[in-house]
């Protein structure tokens, strides 16, 4: 499984950091994004682990290859998912409630309902960033592990008891087009 624990890897590279600007006299405030990817290439490292990252820092994995197409951005997707925090619990599952998630490939709008002519009916919501960069990448059938950055995921604010500035993993499968 999974090592569970920020590494003493992890720590000590954020030291050399600070202690390699201390020498410069020139001291280098990381980015979040730049924590974040630390935190992920530690956590790649100790479980042996080798994703593919994309120009915005997401890193995913394919787990399981799909025989179908990636969907055109526009198309209503079906997908099932796991999510958990990188270090930590499962938070939503929709393996464990029976249910996918409905969104639009591309802008990542959730679909809450069908009208009696079957065309989609949006709500509020959306999926995050991340994801939405994910979904773009995967085949019909294909299941992927995707490691989001704290900025593609939700930021400093967090969101319902997931903390700001959290790195997430999702595994995440493409069933079909709606």
């Amino acid at each position: 499984m999974y090592k569970t624990k920020l590494t003493i890897r992890s720590i000590f590279s954020l030291l050399i950091i600070l202690s390699t600007a201390c020498e410069d006299e020139t001291i280098k405030v990381l980015t979040q994004a730049e924590r974040d990817d630390i935190i992920l290439q530690d956590y790649f490292t100790a479980n042996q682990l080798s994703p593919t990252k994309t120009a915005t820092g997401l890193y995913y994995e394919v787990l399981e290859e799909g025989q179908g197409s990636i969907p055109p951005s526009g198309t209503v997707i079906s997908l099932d998912y796991e999510g958990k925090i990188l270090y930590g619990d499962i938070f939503d599952s929709s393996f464990f409630r029976g249910e996918p998630i409905i969104v639009e490939q591309g802008t990542g709008r959730t679909v809450e309902e069908f009208d009696e002519n079957g065309n989609p009916v949006f709500g509020t919501g959306g999926v995050i960033e991340g994801w939405r960069e994910a979904t773009q990448l995967m085949r019909i059938g294909d299941k992927f592990r995707i490691y989001i950055p704290s900025e593609l995921a939700y930021g400093t604010r967090g969101n319902q008891g997931i903390p700001p500035s959290t790195i997430l993993i999702f595994e995440i499968v493409l069933n079909e087009t709606l």
